[in-house]
């Protein structure tokens, strides 16, 4: 039987909730990588969504392209999984800033431990940000990483959480670095299973302010 979510507040004010919870951890995100490189890199959550499982793959775009994703699960008082998607060009460009390289054509080992550094960041200062809102102990898994195309990868996503799944919250993330021209952009996804979806939409009226 399912939980009914017992929320009165509507999608567009939890999405605008998650937007101010989101903005708090891309600061802290930006801060902590900056430190990290000893350079400057803007982080900035530029869309906020909470969908359902089967709209993932109208989110990012064409399924054929090639994508490196960083995957981790969440545990604590809530749980879930969360999947970080870099389009190939973007992970490229941000591995080659991130490492101190000129025209980066390939995601090296160096390339993949820096991409999967920075993925570890990005999640770890959201959840941050979410647990202090909730009150909640959210705790992230060590991360992993994979290249495939972007159907592959969310076909696989669906298969392996779907029937888990409730709801999805959806950030699009521009990362802006010191001396590029356009913003690298990934997409974050945190599923959630139904009883963490009831815990979560739940705290987030009763802490609505």
């Amino acid at each position: 039987m399912k939980k009914k979510i017992n929320s009165k507040l509507s999608d567009k004010e939890h999405v605008e909730i998650f937007k101010g919870i989101s903005k708090i951890g891309a600061k802290q995100a930006s801060n902590a990588l900056s430190i990290l490189i000893g350079k400057d890199i803007g982080i900035e959550v530029v869309k906020v969504n909470i969908t359902s499982p089967e709209n993932i793959p109208h989110t990012i775009g064409d399924p054929e392209m090639l994508v490196s994703s960083v995957f981790l699960s969440v545990v604590g008082d809530v749980s879930g999984n969360i999947i970080l998607i870099f389009p190939q060009d973007d992970a490229l460009t941000l591995t080659g800033f991130l490492t101190d390289k000129k025209d980066v054509r390939i995601l090296d080992e160096m390339g993949r431990s820096a991409l999967k550094e920075t993925g570890n960041i990005i999640v770890g200062s959201f959840l941050s940000a979410l647990s202090n809102y909730l009150r909640k102990n959210l705790i992230e898994s060590v991360p992993d990483i994979s290249s495939d195309m972007l159907g592959s990868t969310i076909d696989w996503l669906l298969i392996k959480y779907s029937q888990k799944t409730n709801k999805v919250v959806c950030l699009n993330i521009d990362l802006v670095t010191s001396g590029g021209s356009n913003p690298v952009e990934c997409f974050l996804f945190f599923l959630l299973d139904e009883n963490s979806a009831f815990k979560i939409l739940n705290s987030l009226k009763n802490n609505k302010k």
